[in-house]
């Protein structure tokens, strides 16, 4: 490396801002990438709905999405997809999935459910260690979905840790303190709101704070771990 002088001092280490990609001793990037995606099948009862899913999907990388459905449908699990979590209260329900990419997803998938409303949010993530996160969830009837602590399994380590809520009748207002916001998808015609937050951060645990929103109401939240 270069000292203050120009002096070359080849044995001292190269050092990169925290973040950034170092293409030729580090590990690549381990962050959301690219742009997240959200929707929902509209103000109908549907049997259906469509994900789109982020563009530039590299095989490799963990996809994760969020699902609410009301009159207490449980979706179809998409093929390729795992489970993750479901929560339920009064007449809506709230799953998690995730897929490691094979990088051949295409544009969007057809997730079945019975006939209710969807709301839907999608993201990507890049340079985890482990193809399959940890999550927790709660449902319950508030102003303020809050997502659960979570400890997982492999110990303290430099992780992504994401809070959800789904939350009917009401769009959710604000996220938990520290996170950051991905994914917000407002109520509209569909009844629901889904909102992701994320934290970089080096923990055992994590116990997010509560989402607020407009109004109380039936409500999904949980906590996901990555890598």
């Amino acid at each position: 490396m270069f000292g203050d002088s120009g002096q070359f001092y080849p044995y001292q280490p190269i050092q990169f801002m925290d973040g950034l990609l170092n293409p030729l001793i580090g590990a690549p990037i381990f962050d959301v990438v690219g742009t997240p995606t959200s929707g929902d099948n509209g103000s109908s009862n549907t049997t259906s709905t469509t994900v789109t899913f982020p563009t530039g999907i590299v095989a490799g990388e963990l996809l994760l999405l969020w699902f609410a459905s009301d009159n207490l449908i449980t979706p179809t699990t998409p093929s390729g997809w795992t489970s993750l979590y479901t929560a339920s209260n009064g007449g809506i329900r709230f799953t998690g999935y995730y897929k490691q990419a094979t990088g051949s997803e295409g544009a969007s998938m057809v997730v079945s459910h019975g006939s209710c409303q969807t709301a839907w949010g999608c993201l990507r993530v890049t340079g985890q260690t482990s193809s399959v996160p940890e999550a927790t969830s709660v449902g319950a009837n508030s102003s303020a979905p809050n997502p659960p602590s979570l400890t997982p399994s492999w110990g303290s380590a430099s992780d992504l840790w994401f809070a959800a809520a789904a939350q009917w009748g009401f769009s959710i207002t604000a996220g938990p303190a520290g996170y950051t916001n991905v994914i917000n998808k407002a109520k509209g015609t569909n009844n629901f709101a889904l909102r992701v937050d994320y934290l970089k951060a080096t923990a055992a645990s994590q116990d997010p704070a509560a989402f607020t929103s407009g109004g109380s109401n039936s409500n999904g939240a949980s906590t996901t771990a990555v890598h």
